[in-house]
């Protein structure tokens, strides 16, 4: 029998070096499916991916791009705009405080748009935390979906509530309690599109828009709130 070529070697094993490499790194592909790519990591390429809500950090004293907007349901209340401190955020950075708040009841929100989204698989992370000096008070950070009309598909909602409040309730959504994290801060317990489809949310397609909203709910209550890191990232960024 021949010898074989020595190129033919090597390129043989070049083949199945990389067709081995496509078959166990599935989540390093281009073009890979929704999903595909898990949780982000630091490593990840989209790890470091522009943060597609504007001063999410909140490191800018200006909240430009920024909408606040108030419900009052029963008077009197005292609720201060909401402002981007120093100092306000974690680990002494900083970030979006709004109070003290004092209201019979009323809900307070911030919000950020996201328009002409070309696809679902993104990366969402937010923290929050709270001082509740009365009454009935819950936390939020919403990401929700919304259609070509504007209205909204789906929704996700991580929130967190003082003692013996109920969670709030979305339509065509997923609402989930907010977990630990150092500080006393709270944090976006599921963080990327592909979990929140695993937990049974039906996200439309193709996406059109998505809002990131900052809610703070009082029932004749009194209280101080705080957000930081407030992240919509792009799964597909750097692949």
């Amino acid at each position: 029998m021949p010898p074989m070529n020595p190129r033919i070697v090597v390129a043989g094993i070049v083949i199945v070096l990389v067709v081995a490499f496509f078959i166990l790194s599935p989540t390093l592909r281009p073009g890979a499916p929704e999903g595909a790519w898990g949780e982000l990591t630091s490593g990840d390429p989209a790890a470091t991916a522009r943060n597609m809500v504007g001063n999410g950090d909140f490191s800018d004293t200006r909240l430009i791009g920024w909408s606040q907007s108030k419900t009052v349901e029963l008077q009197p209340h005292a609720i201060p705009e909401g402002e981007s401190a120093p100092g306000a955020g974690r680990g002494g950075t900083g970030g979006f405080h709004l109070g003290p708040a004092d209201a019979r009841r009323a809900r307070v929100c911030a919000a950020w748009p996201l328009a002409d989204l070309r696809h679902f698989d993104y990366y969402f992370d937010g923290f929050a935390r709270f001082e509740s000096r009365r009454g009935k008070t819950w936390v939020g950070i919403e990401f929700t979906l919304e259609g070509s009309d504007g209205q909204p598909v789906a929704t996700y909602l991580a929130w967190k509530g003082s003692p013996g409040v109920a969670a709030p309730v979305r339509a065509k959504g997923l609402v989930e309690e907010m977990q630990p994290s150092d500080g006393g801060w709270w944090r976006v317990p599921t963080r990327t599109t592909a979990e929140l489809k695993g937990k049974g949310l039906a996200l439309a397609e193709p996406a059109y828009a998505l809002t990131v909203r900052l809610w703070l709910d009082l029932d004749e209550a009194e209280a101080d709130v705080w957000f930081d890191d407030v992240k919509v990232l792009d799964m597909k960024a750097g692949r």
